[in-house]
Formats: structure tokens, sequence, C-alpha cells
């Protein structure tokens, strides 16, 4: 692997394969598998519909799913969606994380 964020994602996906093999599943770890689950299986236009209808105080406390969600909403609808986005992603996230998550979303 040649990229360095790549490297990053994969070391911090092993640490949690590990902590779920030394400690199970709990609770909250089995609904964040399920979101970024649903998250991942949603149609476009569902997912769109959940980040308009999803309440700004909960999106905060799941911000990088939201992050996430914003930026597949933003690239799937780009002449409606991808300014929202962008405000969304910066609500959501510190200045640095906002400039790489927009990147695409600018380049439009």
């Amino acid at each position: 692997m040649n990229d360095t964020h790549a490297t990053w994602i994969t070391k911090n996906a092993d640490r949690f394969i590990q902590y779920l093999s030394e400690n199970g599943w709990d609770e909250i770890g089995q609904y964040l598998n399920t979101v970024a689950h649903q998250i991942a299986q949603a149609r476009p236009s569902e997912l769109l519909e959940f980040v308009k209808s999803y309440p700004e105080e909960k999106a905060q406390k799941i911000s990088t799913l939201m992050v996430l969600a914003w930026r597949i909403v933003g690239n799937e609808f780009k002449e409606e969606m991808a300014e929202i986005a962008a405000e969304q992603i910066s609500f959501l996230c510190d200045i640095d994380e906002h400039e790489k998550a927009t990147e695409a979303l600018r380049k439009r």
C-alpha cells in the first residue's frame, strides 16, 4: 500500500477488528455497524431523504457517518446538493477534514 491514509485506515480497521475479537460486539458496536451498513446499502434517493431529515443535534453525535452520507449525496446529486452537502460537512467536522471531504464536490 503506497497511500499513507490508506495505511492508516487499514491499521485502524485492524485495531477495531482486534478489539471486537477480544471484547465482542456490545450494543454500541452493533448499532454503529447497522447504521454504517444501511448507509452503504441505501439508494442515493433514500440517503438523500435521510440526510435532509435527520436532526442536526443528533447528526453531530454520529458525525463521521453523517459526513460519509453527505459526501455520497453531494456526489450523487452534484447539481442540486453539492453546495448543501459541503455546508453540512463543514458543520460536522473541522476545517482540514472539511477540505478533504469536499474536494470532489468543489470540482464540479
